[in-house]
């Protein structure tokens, strides 16, 4: 069972602080979390289709797997219309209808926990396929994922705090492992340079870029599929450029990067100079929401006055490139951005 660690009211308390800081921010926070991870969960529904390999074949098994997905449409479901909402009342300091709504979505919310990771369940009531398992590993890691991410965005004890970017980064790693490895992608952490902050860069940078690694590097015809995540200091105490053997010493003030990489088909020129435009999708199916973009990721870094970059070579994969200012440095190896 998952764990939640925060309560309703600091629900309404975070979006409360995100609006005074920064309202594109908080309807991004809305946007994200209503699509992705858990649109990841809803593929479960293919355990219960008939004509579907996935299919399983116990009903007890069945029912359980049903409960789960219901769950998880009822989740999604709460959180827009709190969403909503919020969106339409905050500036109107008309709070009472978003509280209930904060508490109702807290009870879905802690059902949903109760349910997962749903893979061990099952596998105690009967035998599970192989094709069964990458599912279940899936949804399993996207709702340690949600979990985690709220638990940081919500608990006040983790907002009000200095943070470690790179141990965020290393308590998420295993829930990001599970669903690339069960994509047939290679998942790499190389250079996780200890960095000081308080903002998410996490929740708002790093993980949209993850899943639209995931969801657009690859396809049938690429043979190494592999993602990689690297963070380091741009600059060496000396003045020296690091090298791609982890992090060194870091000057006392400069440039924080964080890349992810991937070693996919590519993006041809023409997409590459639009992928960073409000609204601006490769998928076909315009109606369906498709949660942070791009666009997102470079408001929230330029907002924080750093800059975000894509290369890609057609063919050869893409390197999506972040550099933060930090403005000092603690012991010989934290960056530090107050």
């Amino acid at each position: 069972m998952l764990e939640l660690r925060f309560t309703p009211e600091e629900i309404v308390s975070a979006f409360e602080k995100l609006s005074r800081e920064d309202y594109e921010t908080a309807s991004m926070l809305i946007s994200h979390h209503a699509t992705s991870p858990l649109t990841d969960i809803v593929n479960l529904e293919m355990l219960t289709f008939d004509s579907s390999e996935y299919k399983l074949e116990d009903d007890m098994q069945r029912r359980l797997a049903s409960m789960a997905i219901a769950k998880t449409q009822q989740t999604i479901s709460k959180w827009r219309e709190l969403g909503r909402l919020f969106e339409r009342n905050l500036q109107q300091e008309q709070l009472e209808d978003i509280k209930t709504k904060a508490a109702e979505y807290y009870t879905t919310l802690s059902e949903f926990a109760q349910l997962f990771p749903i893979m061990p369940g099952l596998e105690s009531i009967a035998e599970l396929s192989a094709r069964q398992r990458k599912l279940l590993n899936i949804a399993d890691g996207s709702a340690q994922i949600l979990i985690y991410t709220f638990n940081r965005l919500f608990n006040p004890l983790y907002v009000a705090q200095m943070r470690y970017l790179d141990r965020d980064i290393q308590a998420a790693e295993p829930g990001h492992a599970r669903i690339f490895q069960n994509c047939q992608i290679n998942f790499y952490c190389h250079s996780l340079q200890p960095f000081k902050t308080t903002k998410d860069y996490l929740t708002y940078v790093i993980e949209p870029l993850l899943w639209n690694a995931r969801e657009h590097a690859f396809d049938e015809n690429t043979k190494e599929r592999h993602v990689t995540l690297r963070c380091y200091a741009e600059t060496r105490d000396d003045g020296q450029k690091n090298s791609d053997k982890g992090f060194c010493y870091p000057a006392k003030n400069g440039m924080y990067v964080i890349e992810v990489a991937d070693s996919g088909k590519g993006i041809d020129a023409e997409t590459l100079n639009k992928i960073f435009c409000p609204g601006f999708t490769t998928k076909t199916d315009k109606t369906v929401e498709h949660g942070q973009g791009l666009d997102g990721v470079k408001r929230f870094v330029e907002a924080n006055h750093g800059t975000i970059t894509a290369e890609s070579e057609y063919g050869k994969g893409t390197i999506f490139r972040v550099k933060l200012p930090y403005n000092k440095r603690e012991s010989p190896d934290v960056c530090v951005q107050d």
